[in-house]
């Protein structure tokens, strides 16, 4: 919980450093503080600051001006730090637990009242627990008057502290100064028992100052959260762009190196036909100078010429509707990638389509040097419409699929 519900909390809260500190700093036990006596030495004094604080606030008096300077600051940010922390539990829209805590006091010391139906304040900080067991360990074994709180936060202005205290499982929450609070019902201890807290169940709620204070924060508390949402969005946005400058990038490379292949391929195939067309000229010139029959001339022209049109790349150049037929292996890019697979990667089944007319079923089952083939192409960048055509074509079907690279990847 203190991972979920804290990190939320601290999240949405926008600390600075100094609010933290200061929440640290109270909730901790015991601080260590070097003092000089008045023979020229120096002694080492233990403090506690919450202590020191809340009896400062309780008299309004202060012993040293320094003293006064440092409570005062530590005051302002704490107080600050409360404020924005319940801010941030208020927008999380989970409601408020119940608070308990435990009071010990001497004989002698002034005791507060607790009559029914009755409203008080309480000046300085103050501490409650969301587990009835922490705050009966506060009472527990004291030999004094002591009480039992269960409180209802309602509108008062109470915030986690345990996100940042060193004792997060005690779940410590801590209620503004002038916290009022209106006993809903007390009963005393019984006499027959010594040793057993008096019991009150209190109703919290804030002053009028500090409801003012809590709508200014939460209009604060807003804004920076539109902030960090209107930063954030134009951080995906750039990152998008990015994405789309990088793939059309790849998609302008890869036509580029398509019209290269087209280049190179068209050039080899019209030396061919022209080489074609040299011999058929000397073949019937040859023919000619002998004295064959006319017939026989026209037989042997004949078979010539469709031997010629039937030679594998001697087709005529006004018919580019098919590529040449051979060992498609060899018609790769640079980084070994065929037709079929630059296609799988970027999810054009109608290239494959077209591949499928032109060269046959069997450029699809072409795998790269490294095993990896157009289904593992499509997979990987994520081509659904690629997994379909393959998935339902008859001559591809899942056994393609299920093919392995050479690493055993699939």
């Amino acid at each position: 919980r203190a991972e979920a519900d804290g990190g939320c909390v601290l999240r949405r809260a926008h600390l600075e450093p100094a609010h933290a500190l200061a929440v640290t700093w109270y909730t901790h036990h015991k601080f260590v503080r070097t003092e000089q006596l008045a023979d020229g030495k120096y002694e080492r004094r233990h403090f506690l600051l919450h202590a020191i604080l809340n009896d400062r606030l309780a008299t309004r008096v202060s012993s040293t001006n320094e003293d006064l300077m440092l409570l005062r600051t530590a005051a302002y940010y704490l107080q600050a730090a409360v404020l924005k922390l319940h801010v941030a539990w208020r927008a999380l829209d989970r409601p408020m637990p119940t608070l308990y805590r435990g009071i010990a006091w001497a004989a002698g010391d002034h005791a507060p009242r607790f009559v029914e139906g009755h409203t008080r304040s309480w000046v300085a900080f103050t501490s409650f627990t969301e587990v009835d067991r922490r705050a009966e360990d506060f009472i527990e074994g004291a030999d004094t008057v002591c009480v039992m709180l269960k409180a209802a936060a309602n509108d008062a202005i109470v915030a986690p502290v345990w996100p940042l205290s060193m004792h997060h499982r005690e779940y410590e929450w801590l209620a503004f100064p002038n916290t009022t609070y209106e006993t809903m019902k007390y009963k005393p201890a019984p006499l027959e028992f010594r040793g057993r807290p008096a019991e009150a169940v209190l109703s919290l709620g804030a002053a009028e100052a500090d409801v003012v204070s809590f709508h200014e924060e939460v209009a604060a508390n807003r804004k920076r959260e539109h902030q960090r949402d209107s930063l954030a969005n134009e951080e995906s946005r750039m990152r998008n762009d990015c994405e789309d400058a990088q793939q059309a990038a790849l998609h302008e490379l890869a036509s580029h190196e398509e019209s290269e292949w087209q280049r190179v391929t068209g050039t080899g195939r019209r030396r061919r036909h022209c080489g074609a067309e040299c011999w058929l000229r000397r073949t019937f010139a040859t023919v000619r100078a002998s004295a064959l029959p006319t017939a026989s001339l026209f037989a042997a022209a004949v078979v010539l010429v469709g031997v010629a049109l039937a030679w594998p790349g001697n087709r005529p150049p006004e018919n580019r509707a098919r590529r040449p037929q051979g060992p498609l292996q060899l018609v790769r890019w640079p980084a070994g990638d065929t037709p079929a697979l630059r296609a799988a990667a970027r999810g054009s089944v109608k290239t494959l389509k077209t591949i499928v007319d032109t060269d046959g079923l069997d450029s699809l089952r072409i795998a790269r040097r490294d095993g990896v083939t157009i289904a593992l192409i499509a997979a990987g960048e994520g081509r659904m419409e690629v997994l379909r055509f393959i998935a339902e074509h008859p001559g591809l079907g899942p056994a393609l699929i299920d093919t392995p690279a050479d690493d055993g990847d699939s």
